[in-house]
Protein backbone atom coordinates (compact mmCIF):
# COMPACT_ATOMS: atom_id res chain seq x y z
CA UNK A 1 0.00 0.00 0.00
CA UNK A 2 1.22 3.50 -1.20
CA UNK A 3 2.37 5.44 1.98
CA UNK A 4 0.88 8.75 0.14
CA UNK A 5 -2.55 7.17 -0.40
CA UNK A 6 -5.62 8.81 1.85
CA UNK A 7 -9.34 7.98 1.71
CA UNK A 8 -10.15 11.34 1.79
CA UNK A 9 -12.07 13.01 -1.04
CA UNK A 10 -10.25 15.99 -3.01
CA UNK A 11 -11.28 18.85 -1.91
CA UNK A 12 -13.49 20.74 -4.21
CA UNK A 13 -12.26 24.26 -5.82
CA UNK A 14 -13.75 27.40 -4.53
CA UNK A 15 -16.05 29.20 -5.93
CA UNK A 16 -14.25 32.59 -6.94
CA UNK A 17 -17.63 35.07 -8.19
CA UNK A 18 -16.90 38.02 -10.08
CA UNK A 19 -19.08 40.77 -12.33
CA UNK A 20 -17.35 42.06 -15.38
CA UNK A 21 -18.48 44.31 -17.99
CA UNK A 22 -17.84 43.48 -21.81
CA UNK A 23 -18.09 46.23 -24.43
CA UNK A 24 -20.21 45.51 -26.93
CA UNK A 25 -19.71 48.69 -29.27
CA UNK A 26 -18.48 46.78 -31.92
CA UNK A 27 -21.62 44.45 -32.73
CA UNK A 28 -23.67 46.98 -33.24
CA UNK A 29 -23.64 49.13 -36.84
CA UNK A 30 -21.88 52.80 -36.92
CA UNK A 31 -24.54 54.21 -38.71
CA UNK A 32 -27.28 52.44 -35.85
CA UNK A 33 -24.92 54.39 -33.09
CA UNK A 34 -24.79 57.50 -35.23
CA UNK A 35 -28.62 57.90 -35.25
CA UNK A 36 -29.73 56.96 -31.74
CA UNK A 37 -26.87 58.86 -30.36
CA UNK A 38 -24.99 55.96 -28.78
CA UNK A 39 -21.43 56.58 -27.87
CA UNK A 40 -21.26 52.75 -26.48
CA UNK A 41 -22.60 49.35 -25.07
CA UNK A 42 -21.92 46.68 -23.01
CA UNK A 43 -23.46 43.74 -21.32
CA UNK A 44 -22.69 42.64 -17.55
CA UNK A 45 -22.01 39.00 -16.35
CA UNK A 46 -21.22 37.11 -13.13
CA UNK A 47 -19.19 33.91 -13.51
CA UNK A 48 -16.80 31.94 -11.68
CA UNK A 49 -13.44 32.37 -12.08
CA UNK A 50 -12.39 28.69 -11.06
CA UNK A 51 -14.92 27.00 -13.58
CA UNK A 52 -12.98 26.47 -16.99
CA UNK A 53 -14.68 24.79 -19.35
CA UNK A 54 -13.22 23.31 -22.59
CA UNK A 55 -15.96 23.53 -26.18
CA UNK A 56 -14.29 21.34 -28.11
CA UNK A 57 -10.70 22.79 -27.83
CA UNK A 58 -7.39 23.18 -25.72
CA UNK A 59 -8.26 26.68 -24.79
CA UNK A 60 -10.04 27.10 -21.33
CA UNK A 61 -13.34 29.06 -21.62
CA UNK A 62 -15.01 30.64 -18.59
CA UNK A 63 -19.24 30.80 -18.28
CA UNK A 64 -20.68 33.81 -18.57
CA UNK A 65 -24.32 34.64 -17.38
CA UNK A 66 -25.87 37.82 -19.08
CA UNK A 67 -27.47 40.10 -15.79
CA UNK A 68 -27.65 43.57 -17.38
CA UNK A 69 -27.17 46.29 -20.16
CA UNK A 70 -25.76 49.54 -20.23
CA UNK A 71 -25.46 52.59 -23.25
CA UNK A 72 -23.70 55.36 -22.78
CA UNK A 73 -24.55 58.13 -25.09
CA UNK A 74 -22.41 60.97 -26.85
CA UNK A 75 -24.96 63.52 -25.92
CA UNK A 76 -27.79 62.15 -23.50
CA UNK A 77 -29.27 65.30 -22.82
CA UNK A 78 -30.25 65.59 -26.46
CA UNK A 79 -31.10 61.92 -27.21
CA UNK A 80 -34.81 61.17 -27.39
CA UNK A 81 -36.24 59.29 -25.13
CA UNK A 82 -37.50 57.26 -28.13
CA UNK A 83 -34.02 56.76 -29.03
CA UNK A 84 -33.02 55.42 -25.66
CA UNK A 85 -36.04 53.43 -25.84
CA UNK A 86 -34.98 51.72 -28.88
CA UNK A 87 -31.41 51.35 -27.46
CA UNK A 88 -32.09 49.32 -24.66
CA UNK A 89 -35.20 47.53 -26.07
CA UNK A 90 -32.11 46.63 -28.78
CA UNK A 91 -29.33 45.44 -25.98
CA UNK A 92 -31.88 43.75 -23.87
CA UNK A 93 -33.21 41.73 -26.49
CA UNK A 94 -29.51 40.22 -27.47
CA UNK A 95 -28.50 39.81 -24.25
CA UNK A 96 -31.95 37.74 -23.61
CA UNK A 97 -31.08 35.71 -27.09
CA UNK A 98 -27.60 34.74 -25.21
CA UNK A 99 -28.00 34.44 -21.74
CA UNK A 100 -25.39 32.48 -21.33
CA UNK A 101 -21.87 33.30 -24.01
CA UNK A 102 -18.26 31.51 -23.18
CA UNK A 103 -15.27 33.47 -23.57
CA UNK A 104 -11.77 32.30 -23.43
CA UNK A 105 -9.98 32.88 -20.16
CA UNK A 106 -7.52 35.02 -21.73
CA UNK A 107 -9.72 37.27 -23.69
CA UNK A 108 -11.09 38.81 -20.60
CA UNK A 109 -7.88 40.50 -20.49
CA UNK A 110 -8.23 43.66 -18.60
CA UNK A 111 -11.75 44.73 -18.75
CA UNK A 112 -13.49 45.98 -15.56
CA UNK A 113 -14.49 43.18 -13.00
CA UNK A 114 -15.26 43.18 -9.37
CA UNK A 115 -15.50 40.47 -6.57
CA UNK A 116 -19.12 39.24 -5.81
CA UNK A 117 -19.76 37.26 -2.55
CA UNK A 118 -22.43 34.72 -2.67
CA UNK A 119 -23.65 33.08 0.62
CA UNK A 120 -26.07 30.30 -1.14
CA UNK A 121 -26.17 26.94 0.74
CA UNK A 122 -25.33 23.40 -1.01
CA UNK A 123 -29.37 21.65 0.02
CA UNK A 124 -28.81 18.13 1.34
CA UNK A 125 -28.08 15.79 -1.22
CA UNK A 126 -27.65 18.34 -3.85
CA UNK A 127 -25.18 17.48 -6.73
CA UNK A 128 -22.32 20.03 -8.16
CA UNK A 129 -24.04 21.13 -11.11
CA UNK A 130 -27.50 21.61 -9.51
CA UNK A 131 -25.54 23.95 -6.38
CA UNK A 132 -23.73 25.92 -9.06
CA UNK A 133 -26.93 26.67 -11.48
CA UNK A 134 -29.21 27.39 -8.55
CA UNK A 135 -26.51 30.03 -7.04
CA UNK A 136 -26.05 31.39 -10.92
CA UNK A 137 -29.38 32.05 -10.59
CA UNK A 138 -29.59 33.72 -7.70
CA UNK A 139 -26.89 36.07 -8.71
CA UNK A 140 -28.75 36.60 -12.41
CA UNK A 141 -31.57 37.67 -9.68
CA UNK A 142 -30.03 39.80 -7.73
CA UNK A 143 -27.61 41.62 -10.18
CA UNK A 144 -30.49 42.07 -12.48
CA UNK A 145 -31.78 44.62 -10.27
CA UNK A 146 -28.58 45.65 -8.30
CA UNK A 147 -26.08 45.88 -10.88
CA UNK A 148 -22.78 47.98 -9.83
CA UNK A 149 -22.34 49.85 -13.06
CA UNK A 150 -19.08 50.57 -13.36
Amino acid sequence: MNSHATDAAPSAIPFDWRIVKLDDTRYFDETWHKSVGLKSCATYYVYDANRHVHLCEWTPSLELHAVAVDAEYTDYDATTDEAREEVDEVLRSAMYDQEVTYVHVDDLGKAPQQHIKDDTKREDGEDDEHFYLRIVEGLREYYQGNCPYF
